[in-house]
């Protein structure tokens, strides 16, 4: 039931909508706006139509997308590394061919006191 009232609120919004960009776009007809021009028009009546929390609310969440955008492309761009997550750095195998099980003993001897807890089949495989 509740789904149902939140689809309907949702079309009559829309309907909103439409009905307000048709009555911009009759009523500034005879100027020959562009699509672009319209819709910019468009969008500044519905900001000033705005109530001030939901203007803030929307500029917050702008705001907070911007930060993170600019966090993760010039700060973090790889995301995590490995070392900072306290797992070593496998290296390639000494015959210079990628044999996962030759590596992983290699790395195993290099460095001993990592376990690897969530995988102990694992762990006795590569002793």
């Amino acid at each position: 039931m509740f789904g149902s009232q939140l689809l309907q609120g949702a079309l009559d919004e829309y309907g909103r909508f439409q009905e307000s960009y048709l009555v911009i776009r009759q009523s500034f007809a005879g100027i020959r706006l562009s699509r672009w021009e319209l819709t910019r028009l468009l969008a500044a009546q519905m900001w000033r139509g705005l109530p001030p929390v939901a203007a803030t609310i929307l500029v917050s969440a702008a705001v907070f997308v911007l930060v993170w955008t600019v966090s993760k492309l010039f700060f973090h761009p790889y995301g995590p590394s490995l070392e900072g997550l306290g797992i070593p750095l496998m290296g390639q195998s000494k015959g210079g061919k990628m044999d996962f099980g030759q590596m992983m003993r290699e790395n195993a001897k290099r460095v001993p006191k990592f376990s690897l807890p969530a995988l102990p089949q694992l762990q006795t495989w590569l002793t």
